[in-house]
């Protein structure tokens, strides 16, 4: 047995090698794929999401093999698929073709992937896990009663951190921008393989220096300030404050795209964030959002009712993309990363997910 490995990028004359090889393992798919749609249009999906196919072959066999979609309609990058002929397994197959898969989203930039499975699928729980990737959400009872969807997230983003984050300070005057930080990471399950525990939190809201002073003294391992430092603060030794800007600034430069700026930043970054093709909107969008961001924080509506309003705000100003500025619109679109086309930065989601990467302790290679 000699394996060798090839990467697909365009339809031809393998597709019908691809098809019979997923239906001969479909059965290990709950649902099954062939019961959700047809097999060559599944094929053909990968090629028309800019995917890529990685093949294990063993002389003109194919022993497993992988896919990825590098244009998902909402995640961008989606790892679609992955299965190895039964007379291969145990041999380290999937393991390298996962290795191709994470050098090709390296290649193409990619910030952070999506790849599902169901609840009782433990094999698969502990392959991501493996491969740096981490439990990001649940969809309960998605594929029969009492068999949920897990979704798990990997970051390729450099890690921003010099040190590892055990126990963050949030410190504000704006509360809804606490709370709602706070519920997107709290609800991002924390286990990990290391088990070092849950990541505990401070909540400093209205502070006042002696409150910040005695929040800081609990085996703080890095602060986040939200509308503004403390006059004491300089920085200390043994603290890391996170810039929320700067990590903003670079991820976004690394999307050349045209972006449009919603939201006045109040609340949100410390300091002045000037990013290259990013505009704000017009007057009069200004405030709209404005509008929209008051009723969300007075409770009137959540943020995702808004989302094909804002949308449609960027995609008619020939804008590629969205910053969420207002810590109001953050969970507008879930963990969605396209939206109708337009590409979205939730800059307290891409903050939570690399928490949790460098928590989990996966160091990019």
């Amino acid at each position: 047995m000699q394996l060798q490995y090839k990467i697909i990028s365009f339809p031809g004359k393998l597709d019908a090698l691809i098809r019979d090889f997923i239906a001969a393992n479909d059965d290990d798919f709950y649902p099954t794929i062939a019961s959700r749609r047809d097999l060559s249009d599944f094929v053909q999906s990968v090629y028309q999401a800019k995917g890529r196919y990685v093949i294990c072959f063993d002389g003109e066999k194919i022993a497993g093999l992988t896919s990825v979609y590098l244009d998902h309609p909402s995640f961008i990058t989606y790892y679609h698929y992955i299965a190895i002929d039964k007379n291969y397994r145990g041999k380290g197959i999937s393991t390298t073709l996962y290795n191709y898969v994470h050098e090709i989203c390296k290649e193409y930039g990619v910030q952070w992937a999506i790849v599902k499975t169901w609840s009782t699928n433990q094999v698969s729980q502990a392959m991501f896990k493996k491969h740096g990737f981490f439990h990001l959400y649940t969809i309960e009872d998605d594929r029969s009663k009492g068999v949920h969807t897990y979704f798990y997230a990997k970051s390729f983003s450099a890690d921003p951190f010099g040190r590892p984050v055990s126990c963050i300070a949030m410190v504000g005057n704006n509360s809804y921008a606490l709370g709602n930080f706070t519920k997107t990471i709290s609800s991002i399950p924390r286990i990990c393989s290391m088990a070092n525990g849950s990541l505990p939190f401070f909540v400093v809201n209205n502070f006042t220096d002696s409150e910040v002073k005695a929040v800081l003294g609990n085996n703080v391992s890095h602060v986040l300030f939200l509308g503004g430092k403390p006059s004491f603060y300089e920085g200390d030794s043994k603290i890391e404050l996170i810039h929320l800007n700067n990590i903003t600034k670079k991820l976004v430069e690394e999307r050349k795209k045209k972006w449009l700026l919603v939201g006045d930043l109040s609340g949100m970054f410390c300091e002045p964030l000037v990013i290259n093709n990013l505009l704000r909107p017009a007057q009069r969008e200004q405030e709209r959002i404005s509008e929209i961001a008051t009723e969300i924080r007075t409770g009137k509506v959540s943020p995702a009712y808004y989302r094909n309003e804002i949308a449609a705000m960027a995609s008619s100003g020939g804008h590629e993309g969205i910053v969420l500025g207002s810590p109001e619109l953050h969970t507008m679109f879930n963990f969605d990363k396209m939206f109708n086309g337009v590409e979205i930065f939730d800059p307290w989601l891409e903050l939570a997910i690399l928490v949790q990467n460098n928590r989990m302790n996966f160091k990019l290679s």
